[in-house]
């Protein structure tokens, strides 16, 4: 068993290949949090093109992918600047993602609000990510507690003579 050389893997966004507009806007900040300056700004312009009045694309996924990019140019001022179009529905739930909130704009606007040396501000920015995963994990344990009580109850039922 021994190391073996990666090759890098090139994403459905960037094959050629048809890719749907979750995947190519999450490739295109997945480019600007590697760095990859051009591929994430070709990516997020072709976006923009292509879906101008997709509210969830417009308001949160460009403006991360350009606030990212600001950030990569130590510019947190214009990153955070950016992120504002997002602030009215950013924990709102997103179509084509599989969980309850899409919160990628949040975390940029975390760092952003660190790199310009606002701790309090990006502790709160980071609280609105752990909110939803606290409340989900709350939710699971009344589920549970609900279930345990239905089985409880109909057992009961079925011991009671009609």
């Amino acid at each position: 068993m021994g190391m073996t050389r990666r090759r890098p893997r090139k994403s459905a966004a960037t094959q050629g290949s048809p890719a749907s507009r979750g995947v190519e806007s999450e490739a295109a900040l997945a480019f600007a949090m590697a760095g990859d300056t051009e591929r994430a700004e070709s990516l997020a312009q072709d976006l923009g093109k292509r879906f101008p009045l997709d509210t969830q694309m417009q308001s949160l996924w460009l403006p991360a992918i350009q606030a990212q990019l600001a950030l990569n140019q130590k510019d947190p001022a214009a990153a955070l600047y950016t992120l504002q179009a997002a602030s009215p529905i950013e924990l709102g739930q997103i179509l084509y993602i599989a969980n309850i909130s899409c919160l990628y704009h949040v975390y940029v606007r975390g760092g952003a609000y660190l790199a310009a040396g606002q701790g309090s501000a990006a502790a709160a920015e980071f609280q609105k990510i752990l909110d939803p995963l606290v409340h989900c994990a709350f939710c699971g344990q009344l589920r549970q507690r609900f279930r345990v009580a239905t089985y409880t109850c109909v057992r009961f039922m079925a011991l009671i003579p009609t």
